[in-house]
């Protein structure tokens, strides 16, 4: 892939199976997908900045009662972020799984987001973007994204640390037990999982179906959009298949880059 390669995956031919929940993974994909045809290897040369700050996060596990024994020490929890991008009527996708020009967005600036040089955003969408990067710990996906991508080949995209598949079926025959990515049967088991594998750092959930899901259960702390100036009119829903009411916090963050509105939503308790 050259220079066109955004718009070569963007409009490449749809999987009918596919739910819009694969936007997010999408993402890293085209990353790591860019940087091997680049030469480079995302997983081991993306510049991780993890330093001593711990990611943000209000929820904690609750502690046993104290009955006469010495006080464990907490555990941190990091916390758990639903992302994607989406057009400005709430679908990360058209009703053919098509994500349209949700990701243009990439490629409309000047400054690299990642080493490949590839990936370029205003300075605005950059400062905003890669540290939020740097932070995900773990990303929650479903087993239609994971079976899409081939498991990314038993690499988590994007230099992230491990994966949590949320499905009912055991991992493919022959996959290596080594690999870092963790097949979890419902959404509740799959996000303790994940919890425990990010310690404090970001725990990122897909939108759409998983997404909403996790929503719905009260497990997910912030909400994040890429708002994209497009209005696709039907489609896949950012929510998936969230129909109660689930209020948020004013927005903490709204930014605007180059064709696109960068939004932070806390979610309210």
């Amino acid at each position: 892939m050259g220079a066109g390669s955004v718009a070569e995956l963007r409009d490449r031919p749809a999987t009918v199976d596919v739910p819009h929940e694969m936007l997010t993974p999408l993402v890293v994909e085209l990353k790591r997908r860019l940087c091997e045809t680049a030469g480079l290897e995302l997983v081991r040369h993306t510049q991780r900045h993890r330093g001593d700050q711990r990611v943000g996060g209000d929820r904690r596990p609750e502690r046993a009662a104290n009955l006469g024994h010495p006080e464990a020490e907490e555990s941190p929890v990091g916390k758990v972020v639903m992302y994607s991008s989406v057009s400005v009527d709430g679908f990360v996708a058209d009703e053919n799984d098509q994500p349209g020009p949700l990701f243009d967005w990439l490629s409309s600036g000047d400054v690299p987001l990642d080493e490949s040089g590839v990936l370029k955003v205003s300075q605005t969408s950059y400062d905003y973007t890669r540290p939020y990067w740097d932070q995900i710990g773990v990303t929650v996906v479903g087993r239609h994204v994971f079976d899409l991508t081939d498991g990314w080949d038993g690499k988590p995209p994007g230099g992230i640390d491990h994966v949590v598949v949320v499905t009912h079926r055991p991992e493919p025959e022959g996959w290596d037990p080594e690999a870092p990515f963790h097949f979890v049967d419902g959404v509740e088991a799959a996000m303790a999982k994940a919890q425990g594998l990010a310690g404090d750092r970001l725990v990122e959930v897909a939108a759409g179906d998983v997404g909403g899901q996790v929503l719905a259960a009260g497990l997910v702390d912030e909400v994040r959009m890429d708002v994209v100036p497009v209005v696709f009119g039907s489609g896949k829903r950012y929510f998936g298949s969230v129909h109660a009411q689930h209020l948020l916090e004013d927005p903490d963050e709204v930014i605007q880059g180059n064709r696109v509105l960068h939004l932070r939503y806390r979610v309210r308790r």
